[in-house]
């Protein structure tokens, strides 16, 4: 079972080439904050993470990670029992199990970084670090939103799915807006990079206080 405890939030602040071993108390989601880079050993596996994706550590793994040339900031979000306990009350109608959810936690595995999970995390570590808030409306809306789209990662992974990570942020319905209106701009591939850029989704930069 997921153990029950609190939700935990942890930063790593690594300086260029720096290692830090870090024991998850909880299954966690590793995430680097903005365009950060982290190369991450779990075990005998190696990881590169960077805004294309996250790590799932499972409870109890020893993580070891590097900043490979330059700084980086990698986020860590533990949870326990009750975040999944209410993500599958709440998700559960739409395909969302904790039997499985559980068997995919009990190893590392590295999925696909969406919009959405990239927006939720950065908005996370806003909420608890830079603000210093512990339990709020926000706060448990973002952690639901979190373990519940990391269960479709997880579902998508096994199931073939493709959803768009980070680096591909289009969805479709501007993919076809962007298709359909090509042919009347075909003279010049200047304007169709403006409408692109119309559309482009900025992530949530989260900004970070000294702890």
């Amino acid at each position: 079972m997921i153990p029950s405890k609190p939700s935990i939030l942890e930063l790593l602040a690594l300086h260029a080439d720096e290692q830090l071993s870090w024991r998850a108390p909880l299954p966690t989601i590793a995430i680097t904050i903005e365009s950060a880079i982290a190369d991450v050993k779990v075990g005998g596996a190696r990881h590169a993470l960077d805004r294309s994706g996250l790590l799932v550590l499972p409870a109890g793994a020893v993580a070891t990670f590097t900043a490979p040339h330059s700084a980086s900031r990698v986020a860590l979000f533990g949870f326990g029992d009750a975040i999944a306990q209410a993500a599958a009350r709440e998700y559960g109608p739409v395909g969302f199990e904790r039997g499985k959810l559980e068997r995919w936690l009990r190893r590392a595995s590295l999925l696909r970084r969406t919009v959405w999970i990239h927006e939720l995390a950065h908005r996370y570590v806003f909420e608890r670090h830079a603000l210093g808030q512990r339990d709020n409306l926000a706060i448990r809306f973002l952690e639901i939103e979190l373990v519940k789209e990391l269960y479709f990662a997880f579902r998508d992974r096994d199931e073939g799915a493709e959803r768009a990570s980070i680096v591909r942020a289009y969805s479709a319905p501007v993919e076809r807006t962007i298709a359909d209106t090509r042919p009347a701009l075909s003279a010049s591939s200047a304007p169709v990079e403006g409408y692109r850029a119309t559309f482009r989704t900025a992530p949530d930069q989260a900004r970070s206080v000294p702890r």
